[in-house]
Order: structure tokens, then sequence, then C-alpha cells
């Protein structure tokens, strides 16, 4: 393995490490309802899930430690800057996204949300950007709301 991957992966299990903690004392207690008379309680699966993450990120870690990597393997990281700036701009889109929804509602947040992303992704027709903006909010809501009477806010 390249010296520029062990050090990805080592970067990244740091990351991984660090979000599982975050998720498992803060986040989902912070979100999960208490348990009800009968049944698990609702933060039984997604603090399994963040263990199990957190263990096997915990082990890439380990694979991984900066006392590994060896001199000869010089290679540079595999991901470029390109790859960086795309990854920042979909991290971007769904964290102004998130904003949007909680202020503008579910439809006028979806509509807003995916034309942002379409133009995010290289989409410059504005019909075809105003019809599957539309289109898509509008079909999940009624899908939700009429097919599984679940109420959307």
């Amino acid at each position: 393995m390249r010296k520029g991957m062990r050090k990805t992966d080592f970067i990244v299990a740091l990351m991984l490490i660090g979000f599982s903690i975050a998720m498992i004392f803060f986040i989902i207690p912070a979100w999960c309802p208490e348990a009800g008379e009968f049944g698990a309680p609702s933060d039984v699966l997604p603090i399994t899930a963040m263990a199990v993450t957190g263990i096997l990120s915990l082990l890439l870690l380990l694979k991984n430690l900066p006392g590994t990597w060896k001199k000869e393997d010089e290679d540079p990281a595999p991901i470029n800057r390109g790859s960086w700036i795309h990854l920042a701009k979909y991290a971007g889109l769904f964290a102004c996204g998130t904003l949007v929804f909680s202020f503008l509602g579910y439809i006028a947040g979806g509509i807003v949300t995916i034309a942002a992303g379409m133009v995010v992704c290289g989409e410059r027709r504005p019909a075809l950007i105003s019809a599957v903006a539309v289109a898509g909010p509008l079909i999940m809501y009624a899908a939700l709301w009429y097919g599984l009477s679940m109420p959307l806010p």
C-alpha cells in the first residue's frame, strides 16, 4: 500500500472515530426519544451502528499508524485537489439544504435544495431544473402522506 493511501486512511480513521464518539455520546441521546412501555429503546440501533463504525475505524487506524509508513512508498495521496473541492461543494450543499429545510419546510426546502443540487452537478436547462425540483418533493410528499399516512413538516 502506498504511503499516501496509508496517510489518507489514518486521517479518515481519526475523523470517523471522532464522529462515532460524538454520535454515541451527544447526538443520538439528544435526538432519540425515551423507550416506550414495550420493545427496544429507539437508540439501540443507531448506537450499535456507530459503535461498529468506531471499532472498525479503530482497526483501520491501528493498521495505518505512522510508524508503519515506509520511506520507499512516497506516492502522493490518492485524493487530488479537485476531488476535495468537489467534496466540499456537496458538503456545503447538504449543510445549506438542512438549513433551508428547517426554515422553509419540506416542499419549499426540497425544491430549493434539488434545484441547487442540479446546478452544482452541472445542469443548466431551466425547464428541466424546474420540473425535477418541483415534481420530486411533491411526488415524495404525496407518496408519504397518501400512501403511508406519514405527515411531513
